[in-house]
């Protein structure tokens, strides 16, 4: 009886606690673009060249690329 409740209690347990892992709540963009507006700082990237190399195989082809960086206008070195 006793092994019969630990694993009923266990299956709710389990039950209740798989909705809450597997479903995740996704924000609209507008949240996003208020929260990085409302930012107290903000990485600016400046790209300065890109290089890319296309290697072509029997079912598809592969397309790498090398990005080379520099600081953005206006930042401290």
């Amino acid at each position: 009886m006793r092994s019969s409740i630990r694993v009923s209690c266990f299956c709710l347990l389990l039950a209740s606690a798989l909705p809450g892992a597997s479903s995740r709540a996704e924000l609209p963009p507008e949240v996003y673009r208020a929260q990085q507006e409302k930012a107290a700082e903000a990485l600016q990237i400046k790209v300065v060249s890109v290089t890319a190399r296309e290697t072509k195989k029997k079912d598809h082809a592969q397309v790498d690329y090398a990005i080379s960086c520099g600081r953005a206008q206006g930042e401290p070195t």
